[in-house]
C-alpha cells in the first residue's frame, strides 16, 4: 500500500508490504530429514545436568501444544560478547525491518512456536521472532512468511526426550539449512528456569553456518502461574547451592545470643503448624515470602519464590511436609526495574535479573542465598553462561510487629569476585517500602483496639499522677502558690479543644491518604470502638476536672499569701517567654519542612509559605498539653522557689515519663498504608 499524499502532509504514510501465506505448514515426508547432522547436539551436557522428560507421543503432543504461543527467550551468544547491536542475523534469522537491531543481552527480542501440527510423533509448525513490544498472541495470528519465520518440522523421540526438526527460513523457503532441537527439563536449578529449552543450528551441510542459538521459555514473574497442571505434574526442583548457603549462613549470622533473644521477642513468616515434630508448608509461606513493591520511587523490587522445601510452586494450595525445623530450602528470582530517568542513585542494571538459591531461616526470618546472573561474554568460573558468584540475603520483618511497623525487607547483594574482575561490583543494599501482609487487615482492627485501651491506660495513669499531687498538695501547702496556673490552663485548653475538635483524643490514628481513601470494612467493630473512645473521653473530662480544682488550690494559696503581706509569683513573665518559646518552635519547624522541600527542589509562594505557618500553629494548639511542663520549667528558673521541694518535682518526673510513653509509641509506629 502506498500513500497518494505528500511526505509532508498529515495523512501520508510509508510504504506497507502485506504477505500471507494460506497453510503454512504443510505434511513434509519424515523420511528426508537428514538425522546424521544432528550429531553436533549443542544441548548435550545441560540434557546430562537437567534431566529430561521423556513423554509418550500422545503425552508430548497435549504438553507441546498447551505451551504453544508461549514467549521463549533468546539467549546472548557469550562468543559474541554479549552486545550484538552490531549484527544483523540471529542464528538463521534476518533482521530487517521489523527487528533492526538486537539490544543487550538479546531483551528487545522473542521467539514463538506457533501453528503446531502435532500427530503421533511428527510435529511441525512455525517458529517465528519478533520484537518484545508485540504481545505473543498478536504474532501468533500472523500468516505471513519472512526472514524472521522458519517452517520446522521433525519428530519426536520419546526414548531420549528430544524433538529434532530442520527449518526453512522464509519467505521462499529454499535456505533448509537450520536444525532445532528441544527438550523438557525435568528439573529447575540456580542455572536452569525453563521448562522447554532449545538450541537452533547449523547443520553440517550449511552454506552460511552461524553460532547455535539458544532459546529458552523461562519461566519468570508472572510466567510462573501459568505452567498449571504442567508445573505440578512433570517439575521439581534441583537444590545445588545450598551447601553453599549454608557456609554463607555460618559466616555472617549473628551470635547466639542476639538469635536467642529475637526468638524470645519476635515471629517471622513461617509455616503455619507443627505437630509431631512436622511443619506444614503451604502457599500461604510462598505468599507471606514474596515482595512486589518498591524499594525508592525509582528503583521497583519483584521477588517470586519458585520453590520452597520439596514444595514447588503451583496453582494448587496442597500441604508439604519437613521435619527439619531449622530453615528451608528455597528458590527465588529477582527482577529489578528501574526508572529510564532514574538519577538519584545508581543503576542496578548489572544485577537486574538473579536467579537465587539457598536456605531460609525459620528463626531469624533471614534468606541466605547464591545468586546467578546472565553475563555478556565469556569469562573465567562461569556455569552455563552464568556468573554464580553473588552472594544474596533477604531480611525479613516481624511478623507479631507488623500490626505497629510496616513489614519491610532488607536486600543485600554482594559480588564474591576480585576488585580486578570484570564481572565484580560493589555491594547493593535495598530496603523496600510496605511489603505485601495478608493478615493486613487483622493487624489494623488489632492496632485500633489497641490504641483505644491504650488511650484508657495513659488517661488511667494521669488520673493517678494528678490524685497523687492533690494530696500532697494538702499535706504540704507551702509550694502550692509556685505551681504555675498557665501549666494548668495549656492542659485544660489543650484537652478541650481536642474533645470538641478531634475524632480521636490523645493518640490520633495514622494513617495515609492512599488508605484514607479506601478504607477496611470495620462496621462489625464500629459500637466496640466507639465504646472505647466514650470511656477515653469521661476520664479526659476528669482530668480537666482534677486541674481545675488545683487551679482553684492554687489561686486559694496565692490569695493566703498575699493577705499574709507576703508577695505573690506572677504569671505575665511566664506568659511571655513560654509565648517566645512557642514562637521559635513554630520556626523551626517551618525551617526543617522548608529544608526538605530544598531538598526536592520544590519551591513555593509567599501565600503558601503563609499557609503553611497558619496549618502549622492550628494542628499544634490541640497539642497544647503536651507541653504543660515548659511553663512550669520557666517558673522555676523565674521565681526560684525554696519551698517547692521534692512533691512537685516527682509530680513532673511522673508526667515526663507518661509523656515518652506516649511520644514513644507515636515515634515507633507507621502510619496505616497499603503495599505501593
Amino acid at each position: 500500500m502506498t500513500s497518494f499524499s505528500k511526505e509532508d502532509e498529515y495523512d501520508y504514510f510509508d510504504k506497507v508490504h502485506i504477505t500471507s501465506h494460506s497453510g503454512i505448514v504443510q505434511d513434509y515426508d519424515i523420511d528426508e530429514l537428514k538425522f546424521e547432522s544432528f550429531q553436533q547436539n549443542p544441548l548435550k551436557d545441560a540434557i546430562l545436568e537437567d534431566g529430561v522428560n521423556k513423554f509418550n507421543n500422545t503425552e508430548f503432543c497435549r504438553v507441546f501444544k498447551y505451551l504453544e504461543r508461549e514467549a521463549y527467550k533468546v539467549m546472548p551468544s557469550l562468543k559474541l560478547g554479549g552486545q550484538n547491536g552490531f549484527q544483523d542475523t540471529v542464528g538463521p534469522f534476518v533482521l530487517k525491518n521489523e527487528i533492526q537491531l538486537v539490544d543487550r543481552n538479546n531483551e528487545n527480542i522473542r521467539v514463538i512456536m506457533h501453528k503446531i501440527s502435532c500427530k503421533d510423533d511428527k510435529v511441525s509448525g512455525v517458529l517465528q521472532m519478533y520484537p518484545v513490544t508485540i504481545k505473543p498472541h498478536v504474532v501468533a495470528r500472523r500468516t505471513g512468511l519472512s526472514t524472521l519465520t522458519l517452517l520446522v518440522n521433525g519428530v519426536w523421540n520419546s526414548s531420549t526426550g528430544l524433538l529434532s526438526m530442520t527449518g526453512c527460513l522464509g519467505p521462499d523457503l529454499v535456505k533448509c539449512n537450520s536444525g532445532v532441537l528441544l527438550y523438557f527439563p525435568k528439573s529447575f536449578s540456580t542455572k536452569q528456569r525453563s521448562a522447554v529449552y532449545g538450541s537452533i543450528f547449523s547443520l553440517t551441510n550449511a552454506t552460511k553456518p552461524f553460532h547455535p542459538v539458544f532459546i529458552g521459555l523461562e519461566m519468570l514473574y508472572p510466567g510462573l502461574y501459568d505452567l498449571g497442571s504442567y508445573g505440578r505434574d512433570y517439575l521439581s526442583y534441583n537444590y545445588s547451592k545450598n551447601d553453599l548457603a549454608v557456609e554463607l549462613k555460618e559466616r555472617i549470622q549473628e551470635p547466639r545470643l542476639i538469635t536467642y533473644i529475637k526468638n524470645l521477642l519476635f515471629t517471622y513468616p513461617s509455616v503455619f503448624d507443627k505437630k509431631d515434630g512436622i511443619f506444614n508448608i503451604s502457599s500461604r509461606l510462598l505468599d507471606d515470602l514474596k515482595i512486589d513493591t518498591f524499594s525508592s520511587f525509582e528503583t521497583f523490587v519483584n521477588i517470586e519464590v519458585l520453590s520452597l522445601g520439596p514444595l514447588f510452586r503451583t496453582n494448587d494450595t496442597s500441604f508439604f511436609e519437613v521435619s527439619n525445623d531449622e530453615f528451608l530450602n528455597v528458590s527465588l528470582n529477582l527482577l529489578i526495574t528501574e526508572d529510564p530517568k532514574k538519577v538519584r542513585e545508581p543503576s542496578y542494571r548489572h544485577v537486574k535479573k538473579l536467579y537465587l538459591e539457598g536456605v531460609y531461616d525459620l528463626h531469624v526470618g533471614k534468606m541466605y542465598l547464591i545468586g546467578c546472573r546472565k553475563v555478556d561474554f565469556d569469562h573465567v568460573n562461569l556455569e552455563r553462561g552464568l556468573d554464580c558468584l553473588i552472594e544474596v540475603t533477604i531480611q525479613y520483618s516481624p511478623v507479631n510487629t507488623r500490626w505497629l511497623i510496616n513489614p519491610t525487607a532488607k536486600i543485600s547483594i554482594a559480588s564474591q569476585r576480585d576488585q580486578t574482575d570484570v564481572y565484580q561490583f560493589n555491594t547493593i543494599r535495598l530496603q523496600t517500602f510496605m511489603i505485601h501482609d495478608i493478615d493486613h487487615k487483622k493487624n489494623v482492627i488489632f492496632r485500633k483496639i489497641f490504641e483505644g485501651y491504650f488511650r484508657i491506660f495513659l488517661l488511667s495513669m494521669y488520673i493517678a499522677n494528678i490524685s497523687i499531687l492533690i494530696l500532697n498538695m494538702k499535706k504540704s501547702k507551702d509550694s502550692v502558690p509556685y505551681i504555675s496556673i498557665l501549666t494548668l490552663t495549656m492542659w485544660i485548653i489543650g484537652y478541650g479543644i481536642d474533645l470538641i475538635h478531634r475524632k480521636e483524643i490523645m493518640i490520633k490514628s495514622s494513617e495515609t491518604p492512599h488508605y484514607v481513601s479506601r478504607p477496611y470494612d470495620l462496621e462489625s467493630y464500629k459500637g466496640y470502638l466507639k465504646n472505647l473512645d466514650y470511656f477515653a473521653r469521661f476520664l479526659v473530662l476528669v482530668t480537666m476536672l482534677q486541674m481545675a480544682r488545683i487551679a482553684q488550690m492554687v489561686m486559694k494559696a496565692r490569695k493566703l499569701l498575699s493577705q499574709q503581706g507576703e508577695s505573690t509569683p506572677s504569671e505575665k513573665k511566664v506568659i511571655l517567654v513560654t509565648f517566645g518559646v512557642c514562637i521559635c518552635y513554630f520556626i523551626v519547624m517551618i525551617a526543617l519542612c522548608g529544608f526538605d522541600l530544598y531538598q526536592h527542589d520544590v519551591t513555593f509562594t509567599k501565600d503558601y509559605n503563609m499557609a503553611s505557618f497558619v496549618r502549622e500553629v492550628w494542628y499544634s494548639i490541640p497539642d497544647f498539653q503536651s507541653y504543660m511542663l515548659i511553663p512550669q520549667i520557666i517558673c522555676l528558673r523565674i521565681w526560684k522557689p525554696r519551698f517547692l521541694g521534692p512533691i512537685f518535682g516527682h509530680f513532673v518526673l511522673r508526667q515526663w515519663l507518661i509523656l515518652t510513653i506516649q511520644f514513644a509509641y507515636n515515634s515507633v509506629r507507621d502510619p496505616v498504608t497499603y503495599p505501593v
